[in-house]
């Protein structure tokens, strides 16, 4: 179990300027650590240890290993494939420029992947991710919902800014991860809590 004081104490010192905004205590840029430090966890032995992660109010309805399994079969890192938004719709321009400089229509132009239901199989390759994933979310101009400072406009079909998925969802996609389905994600998991 995680709270303010476990985090490393240096680590947020040195990200103390997002960390003290209040939404999502620090635009969630937590997230990614929390997932890093326990992957890299002694305890979790490698390439057989598979990390869960939902979002705190969500809860599981039923046992999640057969769609940790499937989800599985061909990637190290696993998250559902949203049906309502494409990324130019949930990503602010800085953070499409900085984590995907070309913005080739396969990032901006498909669908976001969810950040609330997460698998990871404890690789080099997941390990990777995470850091990047965290590094990312370092960047105020990628995780907060401050104005682009990078001189380009959002897209015209952008009406939210969705942080920590945001920067997970561009760099999964980057990765070559395969996304598994919603609805299965949705019958082992109740999302009952939604970001405000």
């Amino acid at each position: 179990m995680y709270n303010w004081s476990t985090l490393d104490a240096d680590w947020r010192e040195r990200n103390s300027a997002i960390l003290s905004l209040p939404r999502g205590a620090g635009y969630w840029m937590w997230k990614p650590f929390v997932i890093l430090d326990t992957l890299l966890d002694e305890s979790l032995p490698w390439f057989s240890s598979v990390v869960l992660y939902l979002d705190a109010g969500n809860h599981y309805i039923a046992n999640p290993r057969g769609v940790v399994g499937r989800a599985l079969l061909h990637t190290d890192v696993a998250a559902p494939l949203l049906k309502c938004c494409l990324e130019s719709d949930w990503a602010k321009r800085d953070a499409i420029r900085l984590l995907a400089p070309a913005e080739p229509p396969a990032i901006v132009d498909r669908p976001q992947n969810a950040a609330y239901f997460l698998i990871f199989r404890k690789t080099p390759v997941a390990v990777d991710f995470v850091r990047r994933w965290l590094r990312a979310c370092e960047d105020y101009r990628v995780v907060t919902d401050h104005d682009n400072v990078e001189g380009y406009p959002n897209y015209p079909t952008f009406t939210r800014h969705v942080h920590d998925q945001t920067a997970f969802s561009i760099l999964f996609k980057l990765s070559g991860f395969t996304p598994f389905d919603l609805d299965e994600a949705h019958r082992v998991m109740n999302l009952s809590r939604w970001r405000d």
